[in-house]
């Protein structure tokens, strides 16, 4: 019998375009500075910036726990829980844990366990709105092994694998990986997106 495979395309879009002219993709880490930084970006300046003009962009991301913060598997896991239990949730739940990101650095969580770990993030999915008791039992142990969210990461673990994805942020434009920085301003995305929505020559 062959693995399972996802139900639906991956990724978490802002927006359902028919016909995009422009998919930027997003390779993010939860526990991951830039990351975070190039999220915030992304998400309150660029993307309003090309909805304004109704340009024809859409952004993409695609969580990718980097192993070496052992939280950080737990963080990733927690946005595909908030997305099951509410399709528009995964936004919100991105930009709600960036924000309390120190919470959960490597010092910070030494000393917690998982189920601590679930906990502040059940309060977080609370205040966006999903009740944390539904949250919870999205993360509760299944038995013999994983979660009831573990197979929705595995989804998106093997799928960055498979594009031989690294190093958080990356990023992709079409389908094609790209250079770009957590640090670029509006205008430097600018720079880097308007050429390709209109290209001229």
């Amino acid at each position: 019998m062959s693995p399972p495979l996802p139900l639906s395309p991956l990724g978490i879009r802002i927006g359902h375009l028919a016909s995009p002219k422009v998919i930027l993709e997003m390779y993010m880490d939860m526990n991951c500075p830039p990351s975070k930084r190039a999220f915030m970006r992304l998400i309150d300046e660029v993307q309003p910036y090309y909805g304004a003009k109704k340009e024809k962009f859409q952004l993409c991301f695609y969580v990718t726990p980097q192993p070496w913060h052992p939280q950080s598997c737990i963080l990733n896991e927690a946005i595909l829980a908030a997305q099951s239990l509410k399709a528009d949730a995964a936004i919100p739940m991105m930009k709600a844990v960036y924000q309390k990101q120190d919470d959960f650095s490597d010092a910070k969580t030494m000393d917690k366990t998982r189920a601590q770990i679930n906990s502040m993030l059940g309060d977080i999915a609370q205040e966006i709105g999903i009740p944390k008791p539904a949250f919870m039992q999205k993360l509760a142990l299944k038995e013999g092994g994983g979660t009831y969210t573990t197979q929705a990461l595995k989804f998106y673990v093997k799928h960055h694998r498979q594009r031989g994805i690294h190093v958080t942020p990356t990023a992709a434009v079409n389908g094609v990986l790209c250079e770009t920085s957590s640090s670029w301003t509006l205008e430097e995305w600018r720079a880097f997106i308007d050429p390709i929505l209109h290209p001229t020559g």
